[in-house]
């Protein structure tokens, strides 16, 4: 039989091993409906949500990437129109 005292600490010993377990054994990057984020989509958040340092320069470059595929999109709408 242990000891009145030690009975606390092993519940609370067993208890952090149980939670660390289920923290360890979580995907680290998902969406509510469980679909794994794209890396544009965590830099993304991570930009917007943060005061990591350089956060500011990725969100410019992802806006940037974004602007661009959207010209690239309406150039090759515009091209296409032009054959038909």
């Amino acid at each position: 039989m242990t000891p009145p005292d030690v009975r606390p600490v092993a519940g609370a010993l067993a208890a952090l091993v149980a939670t660390l377990l289920a923290v360890g054994c979580a995907d680290q990057v998902t969406t509510r409906n469980d679909r794994k984020l794209t890396q544009a989509e965590h830099d993304s958040i991570l930009a917007e949500q943060t005061e990591i340092p350089g956060t500011v320069v990725v969100a410019r470059a992802l806006d940037a990437k974004e602007r661009n595929a959207q010209r690239n999109a309406a150039l090759n709408a515009q091209i296409d129109s032009l054959t038909r």
